[in-house]
């Protein structure tokens, strides 16, 4: 625990083993660093100088606030795996929230949250690359709204920041399913005007925020034409991919769902479709398809027509 970086690099051999969490650790740490110097905590004045100017730190939101003093209290090595484990944590609690908010008892709602805390792709994701930790805005952002809708519109800010906060951490890949979801679940959920309203302008601000990103991070990068279907196909997953208990293709093609999840999951729709809250039942239907359906990437002849459709599918390098 205090020793080695929770992460899925190489071994280090009595050293810091070499990979992503690195990288992630260096940008939580930086903003707070900047501080310390007077400087603005957004800048990386680091990276890639002389060869290129200051860059902002989008990587740093919404996280660094917390890491500075996990840092500062007790170095790189325990901060870094205090916050991956934390970050389980409040995976699984925000998640818990959202189904309590549901009206789930609290046994399924803990069964639900662990559910998404330890999913096997999302704990991948979490050794090391940013994309694990922010997804827990998603059930943030969905337990905040139900809460607006019961007890007023300072619930409906906290949801708005956090939907708007999975592109403009850089995550835009992410947002590209996550925020679309958000404003259709807030469709099946209510017709009142406000929320609606909330709803859609938090959508509007996301999608800006994905926008400044292109604008500031992607464009003029070695990444600004996007990447060719070649690129996507060598990430594709496969139907091992979704099967091995283990990456048999690296971490980026990792899609294990296990057994008990999707047997849950169906029997869920079942009993949501039966009860008749069938738009929700569809939502959740067409949240699971489409993402399974997308992770096969080049393998299934669609994606290449989204891709020649839809120009942001172009840079996505993990389907």
């Amino acid at each position: 625990m205090g020793s080695s970086f929770f992460g899925t690099g190489a071994k280090g051999y009595g050293e810091a083993a070499p990979g992503d969490h690195l990288q992630t650790d260096y940008r939580l740490w930086l903003p707070g660093h900047q501080l310390e110097n007077g400087r603005a905590p957004w800048l990386d004045p680091y990276t890639f100088r002389p060869e290129s100017k200051p860059s902002v730190n989008f990587a740093a939101w919404p996280f660094a606030l917390p890491y500075w003093p996990l840092v500062a209290a007790f170095g790189h090595v325990w901060a870094w795996n205090l916050f991956v484990l934390l970050t389980y944590l409040a995976a699984g609690l925000f998640a818990c929230g959202w189904l309590r908010e549901l009206g789930l008892p609290r046994g399924p709602a803990l069964v639900g949250g662990l559910a998404f805390a330890i999913a096997p792709y999302r704990a991948m994701q979490s050794a090391g690359h940013l994309l694990g930790p922010i997804s827990m805005l998603l059930p943030l952002a969905l337990w905040a709204f139900e809460r607006g809708l019961k007890r007023g519109i300072g619930w409906f800010v906290l949801s708005s920041a956090a939907i708007v906060s999975i592109p403009l951490s850089g995550q835009v890949h992410l947002a590209l399913g996550a925020v679309p979801f958000f404003l259709a679940y807030a469709l099946c959920r209510t017709r009142a005007v406000r929320p609606l309203v909330v709803a859609g302008v938090a959508t509007v601000a996301a999608a800006g925020a994905g926008i400044l990103i292109q604008r500031v991070v992607i464009e003029g990068s070695v990444s600004s034409g996007g990447r060719s279907l070649q690129d996507v196909g060598r990430y594709s997953a496969n139907v091992v991919d979704f099967l091995a208990r283990h990456p048999t293709h690296g971490a980026e093609r990792f899609v294990y769902l296990g057994l008990a999840t999707p047997v849950l999951a169906a029997y869920g729709l079942r009993l949501l479709w039966k009860e008749g809250r069938r738009a929700l039942a569809l939502l959740f239907a067409l949240g699971s398809l489409i993402p399974i359906l997308l992770a096969f990437g080049t393998n299934i002849p669609t994606y290449s027509a989204l891709w020649h459709a839809f120009p942001p599918f172009r840079f996505p390098r993990v389907p």
